[in-house]
């Protein structure tokens, strides 16, 4: 087998190490200036095509730098250049051609999305709240702009190709008995969280958040983000008016209590608002 040309398909800078010396290796290019590279790179396609062939003996690809985007791919490759190896023949120069694809994963992001509202605690002198986690409430995720692959890859037309366009619905989540609901896997960009139900006995909130999955590095495989809705909860007005029983008239002086229900009351010897008021 004669000397090759290795060709790779991906967007990394890179090393190749010659396992036979014990070296990484060093090619030059004569144009416009004699350069010596000890790195490679891939073009805007994803693909590199060494300056100069490769020499019988055994390789390493050791992945330097992952493409924008992407977690760096900590596993070698190893190649043999020799006559057991499959390879294409260039048509043009005739070149023997070792093509290696080395893959690497987008970064994510994981959403999650908490409910908070008051919840009533007790009665000292007046109505105890304490802010708790709240179950049931509904969300839809939209995607606050276009979203696109983060292979920079193009369509026929040569636009970028889309994930999620602006205004896209995402995905709709229900918060659990813990109060949270959660959206995994999200491609990087800006989302829009509108609350569509609210929990029982609690007023709807209607002012949207937006979140944003940015890049941080290559060694981060997923993006945190959390959104906290707190709800106003519902309230209502009791009004007594005392009045003679046989006359109808109004009569002053009379004091009445309003006492919660045993039964309105949690597990933990809490009352449950919604139940006492409704």
């Amino acid at each position: 087998m004669q000397e090759a040309i290795l060709k790779m398909q991906m967007e990394v800078l890179w090393y190749l190490r010659d396992l036979d010396n014990e070296e990484y290796v060093e090619q030059v290019t004569t144009y416009p200036t004699t350069t010596v590279h000890t790195s490679f790179f891939t073009d805007a396609d994803g693909y590199l095509i060494l300056p100069q062939n490769l020499k019988i003996g055994h390789y390493r690809i050791e992945e330097v730098t992952a493409p924008y985007g992407y977690t760096l791919n900590e596993n070698y490759y190893e190649i043999a250049v020799d006559s057991d190896t499959a390879y294409q023949i260039d048509p043009v120069s005739g070149d023997v051609v070792i093509e290696v694809v080395y893959e690497n994963h987008p970064v994510k992001g994981n959403l999650k999305i908490v409910k908070q509202g008051e919840v009533l605690d007790g009665f000292s002198k007046d109505f105890v709240y304490e802010v708790e986690n709240l179950e049931g409430a509904v969300f839809d995720v939209y995607a606050e702009e276009d979203i696109y692959t983060a292979d920079f890859q193009k369509d026929a037309e040569g636009d970028r190709i889309l994930e999620y366009a602006s205004g896209e619905l995402v995905g709709t989540v229900t918060t659990d008995e813990n109060g949270e609901a959660f959206l995994s896997d999200l491609p990087l960009g800006s989302y829009k969280i509108v609350e569509v139900t609210a929990p029982e006995g609690f007023v709807l909130n209607g002012e949207a958040q937006t979140v944003t999955f940015t890049y941080k590095d290559q060694n981060t495989p997923v993006i945190e983000q959390e959104a906290v809705f707190r709800n106003e909860r519902q309230k209502v007005e009791v009004s007594v008016v005392k009045k003679d029983a046989e006359t109808q008239a109004t009569v002053a002086g009379a004091v009445f209590g309003l006492y919660a229900n045993p039964g309105d009351r949690d597990s933990g010897g809490r009352c449950d608002w919604r139940r006492l008021l409704f």
